[in-house]
């Protein structure tokens, strides 16, 4: 990257998890950003940018949300109620949850008894990615009847306005969920009228190689990959296998090949005191036993079925196992 030219940073997905639970490619994000932002010699170059129809820059309190959510802040940035509903009710989407409900929440989990808060954290959490979700899958519903019609289509694509100023080039950086709202074609169309150079993640490719086992994202994430061949300047995988799987997809498509890397996730082995009563920390209930533990989202690519069959299957046969413990947000 040229260090002169501004940097980027796709945070659409980022702040509209703002409210959710940052599991899996989410944190990770969280992390990558936080490290161009803060801590990378790039980071005094580095913008937020958010795509509506187009990219808008972020305003001054969408900034300072995004700060603070990736400092680790606890606390809401310090805005008015009325910027803070200007926030979160966006022209053309639902209501989200407002920052008075949200208050309120969290002052009735926090009156809920230790042994209960947890599942009522769990209870918040769902209700609130129901929501998400449902928004999500509206949305495409209604991409998809756009897409039906070329005219549509066309005058679509004619109606993307951006309000960033991308004619002395740059980097665009997009660390997320890309899948759930890139316009691909408006990238494209980017990196031609601007000479913007592109940078994309690859996580993984499971939802290509198994569909069966990724119900309603196969298409998504396929089209993901084999459309960012056109545009992308660069991929960068978090690991190897991420890599050499991304490069057979694309030798199987016999599409382009932006320049690949790798960057693996990075490791962390920190010392834990063993008596939990001095870390202040309830003993969980096995402990003083053998158990195995996996620690995931709940869901069917993760294979919380597989391990419930294979513990069936030797508890059937007579064959003893310690206990499975599944631990999930």
């Amino acid at each position: 990257m040229n260090r002169e030219l501004p940097i980027y940073i796709d945070a659409t997905m980022l702040y509209r998890w703002r409210h959710l639970a940052p599991v899996g490619i989410v944190r990770l994000e969280r992390m990558l950003t936080a490290h161009l932002r803060f801590q990378s010699n790039l980071g005094g170059l580095a913008e937020y940018v958010i795509w509506d129809r187009g990219y808008r820059p972020a305003s001054h309190s969408e900034e300072a949300i995004l700060d603070q959510l990736l400092q680790g802040e606890s606390r809401e940035p310090e805005v008015s109620v009325q910027a803070s509903n200007e926030l979160l009710v966006q022209p053309g989407q639902s209501r989200r949850m407002l920052p008075a409900l949200r208050r309120t929440g969290l002052r009735a989990i926090a009156k809920v008894p230790d042994h209960l808060r947890p599942l009522a954290e769990q209870a918040a959490w769902s209700m609130a990615t129901l929501g998400v979700e449902t928004g999500r899958y509206a949305s495409r519903a209604r991409a998809r009847r756009r897409l039906a019609s070329p005219e549509e289509r066309v005058n679509l694509t004619a109606s993307l306005q951006h309000r960033v100023d991308f004619s002395g080039g740059g980097d665009l950086v997009a660390l997320g969920l890309g899948w759930e709202y890139i316009d691909h074609e408006a990238m494209y169309l980017l990196k031609q009228t601007y000479g913007l150079r592109i940078h994309m993640p690859a996580f993984d490719l499971i939802p290509v190689i198994t569909p069966q086992m990724n119900v309603g994202q196969s298409h998504l994430v396929h089209r993901y990959y084999a459309e960012m061949a056109h545009y992308a300047d660069s991929v960068t995988s978090i690991s190897e296998a991420t890599e050499a799987a991304l490069r057979q997809f694309y030798a199987l498509e016999d599409l382009p090949v932006p320049h690949l890397s790798t960057n693996p996730l990075p490791g962390f082995v920190t010392e834990r005191k063993s008596n939990a009563a001095e870390r202040g920390q309830r003993r969980h209930r096995f402990e003083g036993q053998q158990f195995v533990l996996t620690v995931s989202t709940v869901e069917i690519r993760k294979n919380h079925l597989l391990l419930a069959k294979i513990w069936a299957e030797c508890t059937s046969e007579g064959i003893q196992l310690p206990r499975l413990v599944i631990v999930s947000k």
